[in-house]
């Protein structure tokens, strides 16, 4: 103990949303306080917190009084929407016919969906109808480097993982359509992904932050969509007031809890920001 300098707590979120379901050893990581020299610091660093989380990340953590260094997570260049969920053959046939289209220049793009069956369900749907499309050049050998669309999920092995996170991590790449569970997320530096969908709603507002921050990295225009109905057991009540709404920027329910919050972020002049903004612009003209 004599050569510690301090204790780290990254990706500090997980400390509620892991500590409460996933993984217990995370809401217990404040005991550490008890055999710690007292003038070693505690540093919790996270992207995405609420009010409450913080509150709930510092009381975890034994934090009395913390130093807060904060930044709000807003991103002026994410535009949101919330479809309603429609078939899934015909999201993924739309989503096939741009890639046969655009091949290589298809817009990076992620599918989220909670359930890894689900990911291998659409992963299956695409081979169906891409078939040897699926590969960049056509009819080329079927190896996974040339995929245009992937799977990335739990079941994969690490080594697995890794191949195809540095597969789309690299600009020039084949790899343009990746399905995910939430395995795919914290500390991935990708930066020129263009769309976020989401195949079912999210938890927490939180962890929808966190999974469409995926995209415009670049600070170039993306966006970010939901095919979901405000429903589910493991829907928050936040995150189905977001989901119900049709008269608030999208923006105000996403961020007004965060730490920063910021009133002039919500509408910035010459921006659309949601789909809420669009159809009142539209109802303007």
């Amino acid at each position: 103990m004599t050569n510690l300098v301090a204790v780290v707590v990254d990706e500090a979120h997980c400390v509620k949303t892991w500590g409460n379901k996933f993984r217990r050893a995370f809401s217990k990581l404040g005991e550490l306080r008890s055999i710690i020299p007292p003038n070693v610091n505690i540093l919790a660093l996270t992207a995405t917190a609420t009010k409450k989380t913080f509150h709930i990340i510092t009381d975890r953590l034994s934090m009395i009084n913390p130093e807060v260094i904060s930044c709000s997570p807003f991103r002026y260049n994410i535009s949101y929407t919330v479809a309603p969920k429609i078939d899934l053959v015909n999201f993924l046939t739309g989503v096939c016919s741009d890639l046969r289209l655009k091949r290589v220049t298809y817009p990076k793009t992620i599918i989220f969906s909670r359930l890894y069956s689900d990911c291998a369900s659409m992963f299956t749907i695409m081979q169906k109808q891409m078939k040897n499309e699926m590969y960049e050049p056509i009819g080329a050998p079927k190896m996974r480097r040339i995929l245009l669309a992937d799977v990335y999920t739990r079941v994969n092995t690490e080594a697995k993982k890794e191949q195809i996170l540095q597969f789309f991590k690299t600009p020039n790449s084949t790899l343009r359509c990746l399905i995910a569970t939430t395995a795919f997320g914290m500390g991935v530096d990708c930066p020129n992904i263009r769309q976020v969908y989401h195949w079912g709603s999210p938890s927490e507002p939180e962890e929808y932050v966190q999974e469409t921050g995926r995209a415009g990295q670049d600070r170039e225009d993306a966006i970010a969509t939901i095919f979901a109905e405000p429903v589910g057991k493991h829907t928050s009540k936040e995150m189905k007031i977001y989901l119900s709404n049709s008269t608030v920027y999208r923006r105000r329910l996403l961020f007004q809890d965060f730490l920063n919050f910021c009133e002039k972020d919500i509408t910035v002049s010459g921006i659309k920001c949601c789909d809420i903004c669009h159809a009142h612009t539209e109802n303007e003209l």
